[in-house]
């Protein structure tokens, strides 16, 4: 239980990165039986269901779990678990791929000289980071301004990724932004949770999105799709403001999924509600 604390307390990772850990811890537990792990995916949710990916993983896994699908747990659970893996990094190649053409499009539309590009990112995604990693990866030259992203600073750990690619990276701090952002091409931001209205992500996301709308820079949101919530289902709603915000999706651009590439306006069909099993239903009441 002491490792699955530790991902619960982790301050510093995307809901995406803490998935991914659960999953890595809990391929270690499937030894267990049955008895003992559904504890363990009740404490995960009871404190992370918040990170809708994270909610949905654990309650597709809880199912699967009370109905028998995953008997043969040293099996069927093992082999469920590498290719839910393989799902994420998946959808994160695929974002890429989508921003990727984005960027193409974009910078042939505003700059005649597509290199380098210059983006402002927020906090600490590993969406994010995936997707500035495969620009310089496709030969594209980039310069990337990090915010420190306070409290919790998530952003110097980003910036130390960066440079470990030698990415050329400059770490600034929140009051300067507005200095800053006229030197960008365009605002890179994660997702902790979609609605078809509004997202949640890091606390001074907001004030990001304002003041480059203002300068008509481009923000774009970049995240997996199982992050959507289904309209109207506030249960999962995330309430603690000192570190995370709402924004209105009106001051986004273009989000880009693992599904396409969609604006505010598009945003607001687009929902996910996901059925939570019985036992996992009463953690939210």
């Amino acid at each position: 239980m002491k490792l699955f604390q530790d991902i619960v307390n982790d301050r510093e990772s995307g809901s995406a990165a803490l998935l991914l850990d659960i999953l890595e811890v809990l391929k270690v537990q499937i030894n267990a039986d049955q008895k003992e792990l559904i504890p363990i995916i009740e404490y995960l949710f009871k404190n992370l269901h918040q990170f809708t990916i994270i909610s949905s993983f654990l309650n597709e896994f809880m199912i699967r779990l009370e109905t028998g699908e995953l008997s043969d747990l040293k099996k069927d659970a093992k082999s469920y678990l590498e290719n839910y893996q393989q799902k994420l990094i998946r959808s994160n190649e695929k974002i890429s791929e989508i921003f990727l053409n984005y960027l193409t499009d974009f910078n042939f539309k505003t700059n005649p000289n597509p290199n380098p590009v210059s983006v402002l990112t927020h906090s600490q995604s590993s969406t994010v980071f995936h997707v500035i990693e495969q620009i310089m990866r496709e030969g594209h030259e980039i310069v990337v301004f990090q915010t420190e992203s306070i409290p919790g600073n998530e952003g110097q750990i980003q910036s130390d990724k960066l440079n470990v690619l030698k990415i050329n990276t400059l770490l600034i701090k929140d009051q300067e932004i507005t200095a800053y952002l006229d030197k960008v091409d365009l605002v890179l931001l994660g997702v902790d949770q979609l609605h078809s209205d509004r997202f949640l992500n890091k606390v001074g996301s907001k004030e990001i999105a304002l003041e480059a709308r203002e300068r008509h820079i481009p923000v774009i949101v970049v995240g997996d799709s199982r992050k959507l919530i289904v309209q109207g289902d506030t249960k999962t709603d995330f309430h603690d403001n000192s570190i995370f915000e709402w924004i209105p999706n009106q001051l986004i651009t273009a989000f880009i999924l693992d599904t396409g590439l969609f604006n505010p306006q598009q945003m607001l069909n687009l929902s996910s509600g996901i059925q939570y099993s019985k036992k996992l239903s009463k953690l939210l009441k």
